[in-house]
């Protein structure tokens, strides 16, 4: 069987699920990683797409190849409100992540790019531990299938629960793809670029914009995820979970704290010494409260304090 080595059989597998009902115009930025040249040769009908830092650089001239560093996406924020696009797009350097900013150029939660993304599959949907409200506890909340964070882990319970979208807050979106008999289940940020696009011609359709979504789904204060860098890990975890003994906890990977009025999950690294801490809650007295709450309980345990 030969080999295509130019991607022009993956760009007409990406052009074959663009199922655009309202023209939109989108920017990328490649962060002059690999997505860079699919983008390049990436054309749609009914999308008028502008990229950004398109030539692969390993130096990385832009910016930094992190998509998940808000700094990053300055050029894009920019480039989205002068064009006056739909929304905008930022790929990390291999081009397996990505992160969406709406047409004011401000970043979209990774949850509510999932919620929104998940409605063009039919469910089960897996998502992590660390997933929010906007995913987890929404409306698809009780079609979601949990798993370990790490894409080891996500596409194995893809496949055990025959999930067709999975999704992680670091910007990973994971698909299920037949050929013939057989299935696979993959991440990829250029897949995820076209549901969302998919996604938003809808809202589109709706005469809505991305951020005019945000607010009627209103999304809730969240920490994203903050690290601590720890002495002894089961200690810290111990003392967290006598803590909030009064509330429902699991202690599926790492401790997770599922209250009224907020939940929590602290997790250990499994490369690093650190614990990662993802805290929402609807009500901004509430986060508050219990940021401070998680930050006291971890502290006797740092080395020093990171990420916040």
């Amino acid at each position: 069987m030969e080999v295509d080595m130019t991607g022009a059989d993956y760009v007409k597998f990406l052009k074959r699920l663009a199922k655009v009902k309202k023209p939109l115009k989108v920017v990328c930025d490649a962060s002059d990683g690999s997505a860079g040249p699919f983008l390049k040769k990436l054309r749609f009908k009914k999308i008028s797409l502008k990229v950004l830092n398109v030539r692969p650089n390993g130096n990385f001239p832009a910016h930094g190849p992190d998509p998940s560093d808000e700094k990053a996406s300055r050029e894009l924020s920019s480039a989205v409100r002068k064009s006056k696009a739909d929304f905008g797009a930022i790929f990390d350097g291999d081009g397996d992540r990505v992160f969406f900013v709406d047409e004011n150029g401000k970043r979209v939660p990774p949850d509510a790019v999932a919620f929104l993304v998940s409605k063009n599959f039919k469910p089960p949907y897996v998502a992590t531990t660390i997933s929010g409200y906007l995913f987890r506890r929404s409306s698809v909340g009780t079609k979601i299938k949990l798993s370990q964070v790490g894409h080891y882990f996500i596409k194995k319970e893809m496949r055990r629960f025959k999930a067709k979208f999975a999704a992680e807050i670091s910007g990973h979106y994971y698909f299920e793809q037949a050929f013939g008999k057989r299935k696979a289940y993959y991440d990829t940020a250029l897949r995820a670029l076209v549901e969302f696009a998919n996604a938003v011609s809808q809202l589109k359709n709706k005469k809505l914009t991305v951020s005019e979504w945000l607010k009627i789904i209103s999304p809730p204060h969240a920490s994203g995820e903050l690290n601590f860098k720890v002495k002894n890990q089961e200690r810290a975890l111990a003392r967290i979970k006598a803590a909030y003994k009064g509330e429902k906890i699991s202690s599926f990977d790492g401790i997770t704290v599922d209250a009224k009025d907020f939940w929590l999950n602290v997790r250990p690294s499994h490369t690093e010494p650190l614990l990662r801490l993802n805290l929402e809650s609807r009500d901004k007295k509430v986060f508050s409260r219990e940021l401070k709450r998680i930050k006291k309980l971890i502290r006797p345990h740092t080395y020093r304090r990171t990420g916040f």
